[in-house]
């Protein structure tokens, strides 16, 4: 009888062994899908402070712009300069006609966890509406809190309503897969405003 007891609490000291670590392992595993990988490897940095951009990033702009889309002297994130996305001559309903992006390329399908930046409008709000995409998808999810369910980026709730930033907004998507390219636009853009963009970070695993 002393011995099937023995036998019954090994078996359960082992059990509770096996599923402890299950736990572990479980809790440490950094690709979950709703929790930004802060600590992994940065795949593409990008401060626009250089002479030029990182080589796998390209400008993309339809029409003509009165104010053209790069790198600018500002200081508003703390640095010396940053990317902005151009001025056009247009008033209103401005749209796809005058759109800007970012577009970076990768020499090979390469695993994303996390796309960051900063970024601000100046000279007024109107237009200027920032979308960001992974492969063609958008990146930004419906429930984001920054994004008012409408999957953008940029003055969202005060929108239009022609007062510049005082601050600017950090934004973290999350990516958790194997992408070819990875697409920051601002589309929209009107005479009015400009949206900047700076400290662009991606993060593998």
């Amino acid at each position: 009888m002393l011995m099937k007891k023995m036998v019954w609490f090994n078996s359960l000291i082992g059990f509770a062994s096996l599923l402890a670590a299950t736990l572990i392992f479980v809790s440490c595993d950094s690709d979950t899908p709703n929790t930004p990988n802060d600590s992994g490897q940065t795949i593409l940095s990008e401060g626009f402070e250089g002479a030029s951009l990182d080589r796998r990033i390209s400008v993309i702009s339809t029409n003509n712009f009165t104010t053209e889309p790069g790198v600018v002297p500002m200081t508003q994130f703390g640095s010396a300069h940053a990317y902005g996305f151009g001025i056009s001559p247009c008033t209103a309903d401005c749209f796809d006609s005058y759109q800007t992006t970012l577009h970076i390329t990768f020499d090979m399908p390469t695993y994303i966890s996390t796309v960051s930046f900063k970024e601000i409008e100046l000279f007024g709000n109107w237009g200027s509406t920032g979308y960001a995409y992974a492969d063609g998808l958008s990146i930004i999810p419906k429930d984001d809190p920054q994004g008012d369910n409408v999957q953008i980026w940029g003055r969202f709730r005060q929108q239009n309503d022609r007062q510049p930033d005082s601050a600017y907004r950090t934004h973290t998507y999350i990516v958790n897969k194997a992408v070819s390219t990875i697409d920051l636009t601002v589309s929209d853009i009107s005479r009015e405003s400009e949206l900047f963009l700076d400290d662009l970070i991606i993060r593998g695993k």
